[in-house]
């Protein structure tokens, strides 16, 4: 599969809109989309690359990301359109033998591109603290913490090992229940 990813001209994408921060790739759910981040959650939500408004918006970056994609746990988010763009397939992950055989998911950076593999998919609490939305932790234990009750709350169980030294990508859509939201982790691999 590695061999088939996209060519991506990532410093083309940030003259036409210095926003660009990557770009994320899972084809199986027809993600395949540049990742935008501004200084708040909210402009792409109902904007897309260009600016034009728009009700499917744009995925993006949470606001606190690292635009390296290496903190910790780093937080992706796009609507669930009805149209299955953006992340409207994403809840495609929970079919049979989705994960199993499509276990990574790609983004591209200035640098390369980096690989993922889903360790947890689950419907987190969108009106309170969720830990699944936790993006800082005091410690590596507060991590390892995390790590462990997001692969509790799988739908799944899935035979990934994740390591406090590790780094995670979250990507996070909204669901048919307005206080939820569907997460997918992913650890870096390569």
């Amino acid at each position: 599969m590695d061999d088939t990813l996209p060519e991506i001209d990532l410093k083309s994408l940030q003259k036409e809109n210095p926003d660009t921060k990557g770009w994320i790739y899972y084809p199986v759910l027809g993600i395949n989309y540049p990742i935008m981040q501004d200084k708040d959650n909210t402009f792409y939500i109902k904007h897309t690359f260009s600016g034009d408004k728009n009700a499917a918006g744009s995925v993006f970056l949470d606001c606190y990301g690292n635009p390296d994609f290496m903190d910790d746990n780093t937080y992706i988010f796009g609507h669930n359109m009805k149209n299955g763009s953006m992340f409207g397939r994403i809840k495609e992950i929970r079919k049979e033998d989705t994960v199993k055989d499509n276990p990574y998911f790609w983004i591209y950076t200035e640098e390369e591109w980096k690989k993922y593999q889903i360790f947890s998919y689950h419907d987190a609490n969108a009106d309170k603290k969720d830990i699944a939305f936790q993006i800082e932790f005091e410690n590596k234990q507060a991590f390892q913490k995390f790590i462990k009750d997001v692969t509790i709350q799988s739908e799944e169980k899935l035979d990934v090992e994740v390591k406090d030294t590790d780094k995670i990508v979250s990507l996070s859509t909204c669901t048919s229940n307005s206080s939820l939201r569907l997460v997918v982790h992913g650890v870096l691999v390569k």
